[in-house]
């Protein structure tokens, strides 16, 4: 159960990354 709860975790910190990579290529555009 902790692993999953972890692996959620881990998930969404990497989507936001993503994110937040995204934006400032968005802005120079």
């Amino acid at each position: 159960m902790f692993v999953i709860f972890v692996y959620l975790i881990i998930l969404c910190f990497t989507l936001t990354l993503l994110k937040l990579q995204k934006q400032p290529l968005d802005y120079t555009k």
